[in-house]
């Protein structure tokens, strides 16, 4: 069972990270309906803004009760690009990006929690409103979803991509259900983590195949290679876990996964100087770093507590 100092850092650092990335993916989503389809672009904006406020809220008790661990990895949530993109993006857009969340992100400082009675409720009462509204915007995607792939409605964009949404949310959701619940991490929900991220990180490969300028030819041809090695490392994890190759795994996704971070890098560099162009609002390839640079925290965390020295010490 989770601590109290556990629950309160994990909720923070979950609802940042995780937040922010719904919240820019229904952005995505939002500008790819019609003008006729209004209601739609309406209602997403709602969800838009909600998880603009459920971020602001956990900034609002985040300065000091965040782990060094995640301090020094805080590209999870932001990364030197973050606010070039959203500059673009707001330009390209004309969408209001809120720049001022990451403003207050980057005054953030590290500590260990002080589990006072307020601060505890106060993250149970963000914890379990965030749950409700992963609820309602899931069930708002899959009829979405199912109109698109059915004909009955078209967006400028892919059916995957919505599925990649649903994907992402499903992550958020069994999160924060696990610290709702006061649950510690367990084999198995490790497993199934890595499992997900791995598929939503070959999905990201898929998209920058799919959205950069087609005379890119070696970023397509890069990106399609990702698309297969990742393909590969999702059979692995069908086998019977064992402590030993589930740390093995784990090992295989970080280097697979830092290598396709370096490869990202490389494109938002082009990007922010102009050098390549995507068919997507330019933040959108920067919330795809983050969401590997979380992985990439997930994956160091998990191989960790894998470890036999770190279970005979919890033992």
């Amino acid at each position: 069972m989770l601590n109290d100092i556990n629950f309160i850092s994990q909720s923070i650092e979950i609802n940042l990270a995780y937040g922010l990335s719904i919240r820019e993916m229904a952005l995505n989503l939002e500008l790819s309906f019609l003008d006729k389809d209004k209601e739609y672009q309406n209602t997403i904006h709602t969800f838009f803004k909600a998880f603009d406020a459920l971020v602001n809220e956990t900034i609002s008790i985040a300065d000091g009760n965040i782990p060094k661990e995640l301090f020094d990895n805080k590209d999870a949530i932001y990364t030197k690009y973050t606010l070039p993109t959203y500059d673009l993006t707001e330009k390209l857009t004309g969408v209001d990006m809120n720049q001022y969340l990451i403003l207050k992100l980057e005054e953030i400082k590290p500590g260990i929690p002080n589990p006072t009675t307020e601060l505890i409720e106060k993250i149970e009462k963000i914890n379990k409103q965030t749950e409700l509204l992963l609820s309602n915007f899931r069930k708002f995607l899959q009829d979405i979803y199912n109109k698109v792939i059915n004909v009955k409605l078209f967006i400028f964009s892919y059916g995957l991509l919505i599925e990649h949404l649903i994907d992402r949310i499903n992550l958020y959701y069994y999160s924060i259900d696990r610290l709702i619940h006061r649950e510690d991490l367990s084999p198995t929900y490790v497993s199934t983590v890595q499992f997900d991220f791995n598929k939503l990180v070959k999905q990201d490969a898929m998209f920058i195949n799919a959205l950069v300028n087609q005379k890119e030819h070696k970023v397509i041809e890069k990106a399609r290679y990702f698309e297969q090695e990742f393909d590969i490392l999702l059979k692995t994890y069908q086998i019977p876990l064992t402590p030993d190759n589930q740390t093995l795994l784990s090992k295989r996704s970080l280097k697979l996964n830092d290598d396709f971070i370096n490869f990202v890098n490389d494109i938002l560099n082009k990007i922010t100087n102009k050098e390549i162009q995507f068919m997507t609002e330019p933040v959108f390839i920067d919330l795809i770093l983050r969401e590997s640079n979380l992985f990439k925290f997930i994956l160091s965390g998990d191989i960790i507590e894998l470890s036999p020295d770190y279970q005979n010490n919890k033992i």
